[in-house]
């Protein structure tokens, strides 16, 4: 890991947004909310998602968004 990335690290535990809040202009429906699903497949509890974690999340995600916008995941 280099320094760059331990900085981004950081800077995401320390935000206090949430995905709900950054993607409140977006114009799409979900049918689950984003920032539960996000602490359920942060399974180390580190505040941002792994690579290992990241891809069941994104999985998910395209099950719950619009039919049309779920090809873009």
């Amino acid at each position: 890991m280099n320094q760059n990335e331990d900085r981004r690290k950081i800077s995401l535990k320390k935000s206090t947004i949430t995905l709900k809040k950054l993607l409140k202009t977006y114009d799409c429906t979900f049918k689950k909310d984003l920032d539960e699903m996000w602490n359920e497949h942060d399974v180390d509890k580190n505040g941002y998602l792994d690579r290992d974690e990241a891809q069941p999340f994104l999985d998910e995600v395209a099950k719950i968004i619009d039919k049309e916008r779920a090809k873009n995941y």
